[in-house]
């Protein structure tokens, strides 16, 4: 895809926004019918930009946090506001009910990112790949909506999962640039 269509699809998606939201752009999200209007935001952005297509079914649900502490129960614990499920249904998405617009847009993004992952990657990745990577396209996200200090905090984050996979994926387009963060989580198994 050319720069200039780029560009032009940013311009289409970022008035979109601004006619979608007016001056409640930053409110909280707590019902389905807000949600799924960012999915499609996310969905739009990662398929324009990266190329990044989700054929499976999605499942998205706004969820109290109390319930999402029921469907997970790693080391993040009380702590997510997002999580990714996938099972013979399809793939599942459930969104803390209450994150501000830009919190759930690229909270929405990052469980995308997964399902996404579920379908192009190897299943045997090493997690803080996966996790580095869906805060990767978050940072993504995040900027494009002019959410530039929640994008700053993702990439000054020093978590050893998410903080670590992402610090080199950031490298990677450094070097070489996006094409190659996405062709790279393609086929590596370990950073």
């Amino acid at each position: 895809m050319h720069t200039k269509t780029k560009i032009f699809l940013i311009i289409i998606i970022l008035l979109s926004l601004n006619l979608a939201f007016g001056e409640n752009y930053n409110k909280a999200v707590n019902d389905i019918s807000e949600a799924e209007e960012l999915l499609n935001i996310a969905k739009n952005y990662l398929q324009t930009n990266f190329g990044m297509i989700v054929s499976g079914k999605i499942n998205l649900q706004v969820v109290s946090a109390g319930k999402l502490d029921e469907l997970y129960h790693g080391i993040y614990r009380g702590s997510e506001i997002g999580l990714y499920q996938q099972n013979f249904e399809g793939h599942h998405i459930y969104i803390m009910q209450g994150l501000s617009r830009d919190k759930c847009l690229s909270t929405i993004a990052h469980e995308y990112t997964h399902a996404w992952q579920n379908e192009n990657c190897p299943f045997n990745q090493d997690i803080r790949l996966k996790e580095g990577f869906a805060r990767w396209i978050e940072v993504k996200i995040l900027r494009l909506d002019g959410a530039y200090q929640l994008a700053l905090d993702i990439e000054r984050s020093l978590d050893p999962v998410y903080g670590y996979g992402l610090k080199i994926l950031i490298k990677i387009e450094e070097s070489q640039g996006e094409r190659a963060v996405i062709n790279y989580i393609k086929t590596a198994l370990a950073p």
